[in-house]
């Protein structure tokens, strides 16, 4: 934290400070949840004015939006590497859940991932500026069409194009996974209770998300492998061309 406590006047200076509150933000959001976190607790434990945290972030959404872009930047390089060999090529799969697997495993190594992703869209895009929303989507295509295309070649019964659709719709799994296992302290104590006898509703993140991708993922890739209607023979044509004229059908 030494490069917060001097001041920053080069270019080179200002990045540094501002890599190191993400840092801070990034740490305490890990022991803090998000909803609890305010810019003047940030600024007591960064040892900051609260002025100083606002020349380069605006708000709190701003914040920890670029907390969730370097978050994502990471988990999707993590999931091009899992699917990739050391040579560079793709990694071969050749069933739906291993895809799948592949997938929760990846979310299950960035834990943050998952809370970031929940506050993304009806939170922290409230309250941006259109450059900040702008350069956030462009740089959410440019991933997601990298990513896309992993994935695509490493499970070829993936229909052309379902990789962005698969990346999509686990994004909005996870989100709803995430809200269905993340419950409040209350609802916890009430799960824990034998007697309650409402084991159904406890449930767990990895497992939970891991199965909704699996059904996910062969539902995509069923829609490419769909049974063709086998060729009609020229007889059974002309057969049914038969029952058709107004002779057969006058008899």
């Amino acid at each position: 934290m030494d490069v917060l406590k001097r001041r920053a006047v080069t270019e080179d200076q200002k990045l540094l400070r501002r890599q190191a509150i993400l840092d801070g933000a990034l740490q305490l959001l890990a022991e803090t949840p998000f909803e609890e976190l305010t810019v003047a607790v940030l600024a007591d434990r960064l040892k900051l004015a609260k002025g100083t945290l606002y020349l380069y972030f605006p708000t709190k959404e701003s914040l920890f939006l670029a907390i969730e872009q370097l978050q994502l930047q990471l988990w999707f390089a993590d999931l091009r590497a899992a699917l990739t060999t050391r040579k560079g090529q793709p990694t071969k799969l050749t069933t739906p859940e291993q895809l799948a697997d592949k997938l929760a495993a990846s979310l299950q190594r960035h834990p943050l991932l998952p809370p970031l992703l929940t506050v993304l869209h009806n939170v922290l895009e409230r309250n941006i500026t259109h450059d900040e929303a702008l350069a956030f989507k462009y740089f959410l295509r440019e991933e997601v069409g990298q990513t896309a295309a992993v994935l695509q070649s490493a499970l070829k019964l993936l229909p052309p194009g379902h990789g962005v659709k698969l990346i999509l719709q686990l994004h909005a799994l996870t989100i709803g996974t995430w809200q269905m296992t993340d419950n409040a302290a209350v609802v916890r104590d009430i799960l824990a209770d034998p007697k309650s006898e409402l084991a159904v509703f406890d449930l767990q993140f990895q497992p939970l998300l891991r199965d909704a991708l699996r059904n996910l993922v062969r539902g995509l890739c069923h829609k490419s492998h769909k049974p063709r209607h086998a060729k009609t023979s020229p007889a059974t044509k002309a057969t049914a061309a038969k029952k058709r004229t107004p002779a057969a059908r006058s008899r």
